[in-house]
């Protein structure tokens, strides 16, 4: 302790930058984040800066820039009280900046990265640095920690030490971390920081009064090691962090013989993820920190049904090349694979060939389990080819030792023998689309073997190998091997003698092989002839089959029956019905053809998922954007969508959730890709040439389907340009946090418009017709007909001279003729004439309300265009509300605006660009609009006597209900409403409102016996004739109007004619289908119109008929759910269930259990159960499938079989039953002999055959061997095939050869050694 208080505090601090580095970790481990505290000892600290090291884990986004933050708490990072991190309330933002990958090791930010972080004198701060990468693809290296707050003794000096704290995952959504927990003892898992910081002194903070009492509580540390010659007479509490170095290398480095152990390196029990995950495949990269060859992997739980597993390796990492089978060796197969559920793990572990890997090299293996041999009973589908793994260790490295780093994977799902790495499919390939970098997943409760190779000093003798060496040229002369390689081998010249094994050939042999393969060879070219199946295949074909298929499909592609319900969505073409709708679809106006454009360009291989999308529309001319079709990656799950929209570009608004409208949402269960957002449930938006729209599809709780995309590379067609967006991934957020450089991936449904009025008119005529006709007719005829018939204000006159034919009418006409006919009418008439009510005349009476209105808000028109912009937005707003208060009988005919700021306005105005020379200008803002309602009214009489009366009573309700809106408010809405359709963002105010006295005028009589006939299209009307047509109607008479009721009930009614035309029709004339979704036939009164009008395509006259007809595919069940009777349709012969794999009769399943019910037309009957098994089912074993079939149990046929794991032949029987039962063989593939010694002799010859038999039977073979000589290798001598005494070295193995004589022995193998001690 000091003897003397300081006098004074310092004066300034000193700015001598000064650096505490961490040692090197040469495996760090790589997170998100990290939260640590740095203490100041002696003196007030300032850090100025941190050196750390960024890694990216794919090349492809390396130099990518993302965010990194960094923030501080006063004190201590850590709150005892929530077992974690202080809560984010707790910590300031120092900084934030972009960083790409650094170049090399630890690297300084750059400066003023962050705002100074001062640390007081004898206090701590909490240090928080994260990456804020949306790709999860850059990482802080960290050094693993001993213990969580423990103080660093790597990383301390005089002046601060550091406390080893936790590592973070950043949480997008929630922007901040999420703290790390070890999976074992569920806790914070400590790290350590791996870089220095960059910090300078500012002197202490007061001087002390007196002497400190107590010494410091730490001791003074020395930066170079003591120079002790003794060791220290305590061992220290904790290892050293770091490998001492010795100045003199050992006496004898060598060892004296090679090792030959195994060394096990097993993987965790637990993930972050409950229950692991199953997948079919995983594939992942092993790191050798020196040499090592590994020799095999045991999995911790996987199935324990038969399988086939391939296994494939490379030197290199498994990035970019994980769907590439060409990158890949193929390097162990297993056939009939099969697991045990008890703790003998050799029962468990997948060998294979040593695979070497040099020191600092990296190699990959992928482990694909392709077929499964059994399928589950309730389901009757083929089980999950489950390998339980566990998922998101999230810290780069999966398990490691000192020599062996196991690394994060990824898996598959949906292969198969013929494609083991996937077809590229969300279905069918890597889980999600997620490439290397994404979801991780490896082995759980794993074991990893492998063997050191390390370099050792030459040996006195040669190196004997347990396995053959590789040779780069071919042999002299051929070896002989009493066992197969396990690949095989190139020769330039052919061998003297045949393998005992056939050979695999990449081209097909001149002979055909004598036996059978004992399971199928995968081949890598397409067979020269097509392949026979009698299963359906997954996939329609891409042409016709010139040869009918043996089987039908599971359901008719065609039907006759229409949907139970209808489509969201109109199909883009029209489809083409055997029978009509029931009912037409109703329209005011003509419907717009819709377009679809689609952004799918059908490359699965960067497809990311999304929660949602923003992106800018550019259409080329003017269209109306209806709806989305949305693309996911397939599967029925909950979308719930929500589609907004905005005027300009979404940049720079995506995360303002006030820039943007709200145009629907939608909610829907479903497994339909891609999911189809109804019209009904989106308002259209209309977007002009040229200008930018952007939109936001979210869906909350589900992602979908995105594409990434280079942020410059647009989609576009003949109408509209698509941009490249941004993808948001908070599920619940709609506006958080995103990226971009991502595409939309659906289709965008539109309609083609016009664009607004031109302020000159064009220079060319437009390639399609305006929406609102001519003011007036041209001057001259135009050179061509017009595609669609023009619309006329008034009837066409009749020609000069009668028709060429008369008409002819299928129902009598409304009036008599005016003279008798010539002749008498071919037929009687089908019905009466019949007369809706008797003719009067009656008047109608018009009157005129002259009005004013004066409103502000709008900008004072200049031109002859924006008079008519206003004019286009007051009139029908004026005209929408007088037109919901009218009553039947009252009819609104038109408003006529005179004047607008004393500017007169008539029907011949010009839409031009004039400017207004001689508009007096109003200094208060306002527009004064003059107009005119004009309105039509029938009399109660003929005489129209009381027309003043009904003018009065009209002109009352209709002003009053005007004056209601205009003082509620209503009104001004409405107007702010339309402008803004119009594009026009206006606040409007009313000043002033006035309506005249009215003008009446009685018009011409007129007769209520209407000749003229019209739809309704209304519920339980059909067909009017009481004068009000609506004016869509009278100004297209032609196409809308007919002169008689059969005229108009045949086109718009035909389906329900006869009450169209008032005919009540009630009687049972056949069956006919329902058409209900029962598929089933009626024979009642309730027959349609369109089939009682043409009852000999539609009726039949008995039951089997009608189902044939409509229903032949069930046809039996609709026999019997029409109330027919099924005891004549069961043939009680057997027929295949190819899902089942399993044969069954046809009866009704009530009758027996073996009864599958009645079968469909298109299947084959067989007269056995024997023969629809061998013909149909011919991979499965026949007994097993009869067995299966008749729900017998299944015994085997105890006859022997070779187990390709074991090496040995194993009986065909339940393994419960017996000790050499090997279980039940159930693919017809697996050959069958009468002994296991015609089993040893003829499938494993290199197995000496009382080996192979002793293990096949488990009956012993005589202790004293066969008294040959063979060589101990571990002995490097040559000792007799016996137990007991030397010269003997216990019963040689099925592999080693043996000789006759110790001489022969000695000559043959240990040549370089004396006789004298070849021999033990």
């Amino acid at each position: 302790p000091s003897s003397q208080p300081s006098s004074l505090p310092s004066s300034l601090p000193s700015m001598l930058m000064l650096e505490l580095s961490s040692p090197f970790d040469p495996s760090p481990q790589g997170l998100d984040g990290f939260m640590f505290e740095v203490y100041a000892i002696h003196q007030n600290i300032i850090i100025h800066n941190l050196k750390l090291t960024i890694f990216s884990q794919s090349l492809e986004y390396a130099q990518e820039q993302v965010e990194l933050s960094i923030y501080t708490s006063p004190g201590s990072f850590f709150d005892e009280s929530l077992g974690d991190s202080v809560a984010r309330a707790g910590w300031t933002e120092r900084g934030t900046i972009q960083v790409t990958a650094t170049p090399a090791f630890s690297v300084f930010l750059p400066a003023n990265a962050f705002s100074p972080i001062h640390v007081q004198q004898g206090t701590a701060m909490g240090v928080y640095i994260t990456i804020k990468d949306p790709l999860r693809n850059h990482k802080i290296l960290l050094r693993e920690g001993f213990e969580l707050l423990r103080d660093d003794p790597t990383f301390i000096n005089d002046d601060i030490y550091a406390r080893e704290g936790l590592a973070k995952q950043w949480d997008l959504c929630a922007d901040w971390g999420t703290t790390f927990i070890d999976p074992i003892n569920r806790s914070p898992r400590p790290f350590a920081f791996n870089g220095s910081v960059l910090y300078t002194k500012t002197g202490t903070s007061l001087p002390t009064s007196l002497p400190s009492l107590q010494p410091s509580f730490l001791p003074s540390i020395s930066a170079k090691p003591s120079m002790s010659v003794a060791p220290s007479s305590n061992p220290s509490e904790i290892p050293s962090a770091a490998p001492s170095i010795s100045d003199m290398p050992t006496q004898d480095p060598r060892t004296q013989v090679p090792t030959y152990e195994l060394i096990s390196l097993g993987t965790g029990r637990e993930s972050t993820k409950a229950g692991g995950s199953s997948g079919d495949g995983v594939m992942f990269d092993v790191i050798a920190a020196g040499a090592l060859e590994v020799y095999s992997i045991t999995f911790g739980q996987m199935a324990n049904y038969p399988m086939n597993i391939r296994v494939y390796s490379r030197q290199g990492s498994h990035y970019y090349v994980y769907d590439d089978e060409s990158q890949w060796e193929l390097i162990q197969s297993y056939t009939n694979y099969t697991t045990d559920f008890d703790d003998n793990e050799d029962l468990r572990r997948i060998a294979f060939p040593p695979q070497y890997i040099a020191a600092g090299y990296t190699r990959a293996f992928y482990i694909a389990i392709v077929k499964t041999f059994r399928t589950s009973v309730d389901s009757g589908e083929p089980l999950p080819k489950s390998l339980i793994l566990g998922q998101d260790y999230l810290t780069g490295v999966w398990a490691s030792d000192d020599r062996l780093s196991l690394m994060e994977g990824v898996k598959f799902f949906g292969i198969s023998e013929d494609h083991p790495f996937g077809m590229g499919t969300t279905n069918s390939g890597i889980f999600k689309h997620e490439s290397p970098g994404g979801a991780s997943y490896n082995m759980k409760d794993a074991t990893i073997r492998y063997r050191s190779v390390d370099t050792i000093s030459p040996s006195v003798a040669p190196s004997i190998s347990q396995v053959p060496t590789e040779s780069q040229v071919p042999s002299g002369s051929p070896t002989t091997s009493n066992y197969p390689s396990y690949t095989p081998s190139i020769s330039a010249e052919p061998s003297l003698a045949p393998s005992d094994e056939p050979s695999t050939s990449m081209q097909p042999s001149n002979n055909p092989s004598m036996d059978p393969s004992s399971h199928p060879s995968v081949s890598v070219n397409p067979s020269q002839n097509p392949t026979t199946t009698v299963v359906p295949t997954g996939y329609p074909s891409t042409e016709p089959s010139s040869e009918p298929s043996m089987l039908p499909s599971e359901s008719p592609s065609i039907t006759l029956q229409p949907s139970d319900t209808p489509s969201w969505e109109p199909s883009e073409s029209p489809s083409i019905s055997q029978m009509p709708s029931f009912s037409p679809s109703t329209s005011i106006m003509p419907s717009l053809e819709r377009h679809s454009f689609s952004t799918d360009d059908g490359s699965e291989g960067r497809l990311r998922n999304a929660y949602g999308i923003m992106f800018d529309v550019v259409p080329k001319r003017a269209i109306i954007v209806e709806t989305f079709h949305v693309n996911h990656y397939g599967g029925g799950n909950t979308f719930h969508f929500h589609v907004y929209t905005r005027p300009g570009s979404y940049k720079g608004k995506t995360r303002l959730p006030g820039a943007w409208t709200k145009i629907g949402e939608y909610s829907t269960t479903t497994s339909e890709n891609p999911v189809k957002l109804p019209s009904t449930s989106i308002d259209g938006v209309t977007i002009y040439a040229g200008q930018t729209q952007s939109f936001y599809i979210a869906c909350v709780g589900h992602y979908f389907a995105t594409s990434a995309q280079d942020i410059s590379s647009p989609m576009d067609n003949d109408d509209l340009t698509l941009f490249t967006g941004y993808r948001m991934f908070c599920k619940d957020d709609r506006f958080l946090y995103g990226a971009e450089g991502f595409r939309f991936r659906g289709i965008i449904q539109y309609s083609k418009t016009i664009d607004p009025p031109s302020s000159a008119p064009s220079m060319a005529p437009s390639g399609i017709p305006s929406k609102y006709p001519s003011a007036s007719p041209s001057g001259v005829p135009i050179a061509t007909p017009s595609d669609t018939p023009s619309i006329s204000f008034a009837p066409s006159p009749s020609t000069d001279s009668p028709s060429d034919v008369p008409s002819v009418s299928t129902i009598p006409s409304t009036s008599p003729t005016p003279l008798p006919t010539s002749f008498p009418t071919s037929s009687p008439t089908s019905f009466p004439s019949v007369s809706l009510a008797p003719t009067v005349s009656v008047a109608k009476i018009q009157i005129t309300i002259p009005s004013s209105i004066t409103i502000q808000g709008f900008a004072l028109p200049e031109t002859d265009a924006e008079v008519a912009t206003i004019i286009s937005i007051v009139a029908p707003t004026i005209a929408g509300l007088i037109r919901v208060n009218l009553i039947s009988g009252q009819r609104l005919k038109k408003i006529k605006i005179v004047s607008v700021n004393g500017i007169s306005v008539n029907k011949d105005y010009s839409f031009g660009d004039r400017r207004l020379e001689s508009v007096s200008r109003r200094l208060d803002g306002h527009i004064a609009i003059e107009y005119e309602i004009f309105l039509e009214e029938f009399c109660a009489t003929n005489t129209c006597d009381n027309a003043q009366q009904v003018a009065n009573a009209l002109y009352e309700g209709v002003t009053q209900a005007m004056q209601a809106e205009i003082d509620s408010g209503a009104f001004v809405t409405t107007l702010e409403q339309t402008a803004e359709e119009m594009y026009m963002a206006v606040e409007l105010a009313l000043v002033d409102s006035s309506f005249s006295e009215l003008v009446v005028t009685v018009l011409a009589l007129l007769s209520t016996a209407h000749t003229t006939w019209y739809p309704a299209w209304t519920d339980g009307k059909y067909c009017l004739n009481d004068g009000y047509e609506p004016n869509y109607m009278q100004r297209n008479s032609g196409s809308w109007i007919f002169n008689t009721q059969d005229g108009c009930c045949s086109r718009y009614y035909s389906y329900e004619y006869n009450a169209c035309m008032g005919v009540d029709v009630a009687e049972a004339i056949g069956y006919y289908p329902a058409w209900d979704g029962t598929s089933t036939c009626l024979n009642n009164t309730d027959v349609p119109d369109y089939m009682r009008n043409n009852p000999s395509t539609w009726v039949y006259k008995d039951l089997a008929s009608c189902c044939e007809r409509y229903y032949n595919w069930v046809s039996d069940e609709c026999i019997v759910g029409s109330g027919g009777n099924s005891s004549a349709i069961s043939t009680g012969k057997w027929y295949v269930h190819h899902l089942d794999e399993i044969c069954q009769q046809d009866c009704p399943e009530s009758s027996d259990k073996k009864c599958g019910g009645s079968v469909e037309s298109w299947k084959t009957l067989f007269d056995s159960s024997t023969d629809c098994c061998e013909n149909t089912l011919s991979w499965i074993a026949t007994s097993v499938c009869d067995a299966q079939s008749l729900l017998e149990p299944l015994t085997g046929t105890s006859k022997w079989y070779v187990d390709w794991k074991l090496e040995k032949c194993a009986q065909d029987c339940d393994s419960a039953g017996n000790s050499t039962c090997g279980g039940i063989v159930t693919s017809a593939h697996v050959t069958l002999h009468d002994s296991a010694d015609t089993c040893c002799t003829d499938k494993l010859a290199w197995v000496p055959s009382g080996m192979c038999k002793m293990d096949s039977t488990n009956t012993p073979i005589s202790s004293v061997g066969s008294g040959k000589w063979y060589v101990d290798h571990k002995l490097s001598r040559c000792v007799q095939d016996c137990e007991g005494a030397s010269p003997c070295g216990s019963l040689a193995n099925k592999w080693d050869q043996t000789y006759s004589t110790s001489s022969l022995c000695c000559s043959e193998k240990l040549w370089w050694l004396e006789r004298k001690t070849c021999t033990a």
